[in-house]
């Protein structure tokens, strides 16, 4: 992770999404469950594109669903976040983070991440399946707690 990266993530996926989209969802009147609801459904089309379209990170179609399934966790996780704290800045550090982990140690698409896990549709945290129970588990944890 660097400060490029929370400068960059701050500037496009939780500026807009935690960041400009709820604020225009909350002025609108909507309540914070439907903020969760449209913000994290906006977030998951947004990644839709980068498994679809010719990224040169293509995923196998295999992987696709469990992608889109964890950015739904993720993206809920990271709302739940701004909603806590009041903060941007929050989700924007835990994304970096996840962002500065994950790809380099894991790839992303075709790429072999530097633990060399090629088995990725298992193994991988963003496009396995075991991938789920983690960040399943810590959304339970932090829903139960903040969301309820």
């Amino acid at each position: 992770m660097s400060s490029t990266g929370v400068l960059m993530i701050m500037i496009t996926e939780e500026g807009f999404f935690r960041g400009w989209l709820w604020a225009s969802l909350k002025r609108g009147g909507k309540s914070d469950r439907q903020g969760l609801v449209w913000t994290t459904l906006a977030f998951v089309i947004w990644h839709i594109s980068a498994v679809v379209l010719d990224t040169g990170f293509d995923l196998p179609a295999k992987e696709i669903p469990i992608f889109l399934i964890n950015g739904t966790i993720l993206g809920l996780i990271w709302r739940i976040l701004r909603m806590v704290s009041g903060s941007v800045l929050v989700p924007a550090v835990s994304h970096a983070v996840w962002n500065g982990i994950d790809y380099p140690l894991f790839g992303f698409g075709e790429k072999v991440g530097s633990l060399g896990i090629a088995d990725t549709h298992l193994y991988g945290p963003e496009v396995g399946l075991l991938g789920i129970v983690p960040g399943a588990a810590f959304l339970a944890l932090i829903w139960r707690k903040y969301a309820a």
